[in-house]
């Protein structure tokens, strides 16, 4: 009977990769940029996504506007997903000045002229609607991530999944 339990098990984890690779569907993803906290999250299926919503983290495909810059400066490579939060959607209004972001007139987080190599980026300075169909994405624990303060926003099709933290590496 043990054989049997352990074959039946098997079975049913490549039926779950099967289904998985089908779907195009990865359950983790690891996130190792300081944008956003480290560690493993969960990705959550599209079947099961309700609307987006502020706070959502989401893992999006970068704009084809932007897209050969951060590769140029290495920040991605072509298949890479950004993983950020939602900070504004559609109707919602942000600025940014010299020093931080606000959404709807509420500080969001710093802003940088300069990358974590020293290298030049340009903020979106100024005030900004977001249009329909368009969401802001921000990683909030560092001020030169590269994201909306410096692209703008993006359009809400190119949201892969939402994620939920897992675990969350702190410390050094």
């Amino acid at each position: 009977m043990g054989k049997f339990k352990a074959n039946l098990i098997c079975i049913l984890l490549l039926l779950l990769l099967l289904v998985f690779n089908f779907f195009e569907y990865t359950p983790f993803t690891i996130n190792l940029s300081p944008s956003v906290p480290c560690g493993i999250y969960f990705v959550i299926p599209k079947i099961f996504q309700a609307d987006y919503q502020k706070g959502d983290m989401v893992l999006f495909e970068v704009p084809v506007t932007i897209k050969q810059f951060m590769i140029q400066r290495e920040y991605i490579d072509k298949n890479t997903y950004l993983l950020k939060q939602i900070q504004a959607l559609e109707g919602d209004t942000y600025y940014v000045d010299d020093k931080a972001i606000h959404v709807n007139d509420e500080y969001v987080g710093d802003i940088s002229t300069r990358d974590s190599l020293g290298r030049s980026i340009i903020p979106q300075y100024g005030k900004h609607h977001v249009n329909k169909g368009y969401f802001l994405p921000i990683g909030l624990n560092n001020k030169n991530s590269y994201d909306g303060r410096y692209f703008g926003e993006v359009p809400i099709k190119n949201i892969k999944n939402k994620v939920i933290p897992l675990i969350i590496f702190t410390g050094k």
